[in-house]
């Protein structure tokens, strides 16, 4: 709130307080913090009963200054902004098998055009049924407000096996301006995991999805999704395969990066590890110019295979460099086993090893 026509100064809370001398007019402006309105602002004269002053549109008003000192008092309430869902896509023949609810701050709002104010914490609950025997869930879910995307505190799918639907659940902060909705739903085709070591979740395009098994482990992701296999704390991805199941299911023929790949329009297969590091240290004695490369069994290929991250009870042999022989090993992490090959059983936390390398007599 400012006051034109009087001196002003901070009182000892730091409040604005205004001097005016008795029947000057003192003009007042009062400003709204986003997302909010201004209701009324209230005269208090010294010893008597409270007032209105009368606003315009803008929140300006004027009053003439009595003889006594006098108390402002402005109220605000907040503002409704529209949540429009218009354009949540259905595609054709799916009409009647998907289904949009709103809450706000856990409370269900049945309006046409739902509305929130600023800090309300809304939740979209997409419910979407199996369609011609596949399975079907919201997808390309995006929030956009004032021509910004907001990003959603929560973002789920998953499946509830009462009716074979698929739920998605987004919970976002309601901005000081109105928020659109957009998304459709799609087809899911099935992500088969095989996988070692600490997964900790599976994502598609963001959202956590959940497994229709735990013991098949098996989730779903509609084609175009960026699935990606995420690692549990302390671990890494140490190999991610992904193959069509139309390929065959030992074909690499789906591109990964990183942990991630794009869902086809497919059933795949997902064989991953994740594990903690492999870590070789080198005597000072060791010889000049070899090195020790960690080695696990990999199961595709049938091979064994250069890590720098190993699954637990993986075992982890320690391949030196050619024309080279380890002549000693050690390791305060795990039991070393000396036969052919120096090897030992991956542990869950990180493993250093400490080698002395010697060339081949």
């Amino acid at each position: 709130m400012s006051i034109t026509g009087a001196m002003s100064y901070s009182n000892s809370d730091g409040l604005p307080e205004y001097c005016a001398a008795k029947d000057d007019v003192a003009t007042l402006t009062v400003t709204a913090p986003d997302g909010y309105t201004v209701g009324s602002v209230v005269l208090t004269l010294e010893g008597a009963a409270s007032t209105p002053v009368e606003l315009d549109e803008n929140g300006g008003g004027s009053f003439t200054m009595p003889g006594v000192p006098v108390t402002l008092t402005a109220g605000f309430g907040k503002t409704d902004y529209a949540i429009n869902t218009g354009s949540v896509v259905i595609p054709d023949g799916y009409e009647g098998n998907g289904t949009l609810s709103i809450l706000v701050n856990n409370e269900a709002v049945t309006a046409q055009t739902p509305t929130a104010q600023v800090g309300d914490e809304v939740k979209l609950v997409f419910t979407a049924q199996a369609h011609n025997d596949h399975p079907y869930a919201a997808t390309a879910v995006t929030l956009t407000s004032g021509g910004k995307t907001l990003t959603p505190d929560t973002a789920s799918r998953r499946y509830d096996s009462n009716n074979g639907s698929y739920v998605s659940s987004y919970t976002f902060t309601m901005p000081a301006d109105a928020v659109a909705v957009a998304g459709t739903y799609a087809r899911l085709y099935d992500v088969s995991l095989n996988v070692a070591g600490d997964l900790a979740g599976i994502t598609a395009d963001g959202v956590g999805l959940s497994l229709l098994d735990m013991n098949d482990r098996v989730a779903r992701a509609a084609a175009g999704e960026t699935v990606a296999l995420e690692p549990g704390t302390g671990c890494h991805l140490g190999m991610l395969r992904v193959a069509a199941v139309s390929q065959g299911s030992g074909s690499d023929d789906i591109d990964v990066t990183d942990n991630c790949f794009v869902m086809p329009s497919d059933d795949v297969s997902a064989t991953a590890w994740f594990g903690a590091a492999v870590t070789v240290e080198y005597d000072e004695q060791s010889a000049a110019g070899a090195e020790v490369t960690p080695m696990v069994y990999d199961v595709i290929s049938e091979n064994m295979i250069a890590v720098q991250y190993a699954p637990p009870e993986y075992t982890v042999i320690m391949k030196p460099s050619s024309g080279f022989l380890i002549a000693d090993a050690s390791s305060g992490d795990v039991s070393l086993e000396h036969g052919d090959e120096w090897a030992f059983v991956m542990s869950s936390a990180p493993v250093t090893v400490k080698v002395l390398l010697a060339p081949e007599s």
